[in-house]
């Protein structure tokens, strides 16, 4: 019947209503709005589930490089205002060598530009125990929250456990 609520099955839509349709009648509804008015997301509609709201991750910060024996450095991400610089150990036998758990140890080297080297480089002058070495990750921060620190060989994210301060 004309005019009548009805339901279409579609999650994306509202106040569904029969409308005439060549003798007969159909179910419409308007479209939902699923903006939920955070900049930090991207809305659309899954018909069957409805409105999804997912986050908006921050760009990876690309490759880091060796300025010098204590200097690092890497290329900004457009998404980030500030980085944060992590530190961890390799030792002698390399990350497979660690005991069943994490591979990786890394913490905390620098939040932001808290050493006042520059946005985009970070200086460390400690030496690695004899037979072992450091490895650096970078992450950038934003609006919208902290990028990854990067992925292993397997592509998987590196978690970051020890997290810098935010804000710095």
């Amino acid at each position: 019947m004309p005019g009548l609520s009805c339901n279409d099955g579609n999650a994306c839509t509202t106040g569904d209503v029969c409308v005439p349709a060549g003798g007969g009648a159909t179910c419409q509804g308007s479209p939902l709005n699923c903006d939920d008015g955070i900049g930090c997301t991207i809305d659309s509609c899954d018909p069957a589930a409805g409105c999804v709201n997912a986050p908006v991750p921050a760009g990876e910060v690309g490759a880091i490089q060796f300025a010098s024996a204590s200097t690092i450095q890497w290329s900004p991400t457009p998404d980030a205002t500030h980085w944060n610089t992590y530190r961890g150990s390799i030792p002698f036998g390399l990350l497979g060598s660690r005991p069943p758990g994490p591979v990786y140890d890394q913490i905390c080297f620098e939040s932001a530009d808290s050493g006042g080297n520059g946005a985009t480089i970070a200086v460390d002058p400690a030496a690695p125990a004899l037979g072992a070495a450091f490895y650096y990750l970078v992450d950038g921060e934003g609006a919208c929250g902290e990028s990854v620190l990067g992925r292993d060989s397997s592509g998987t994210v590196i978690a970051n456990t020890s997290p810098c301060p935010t804000p710095p």
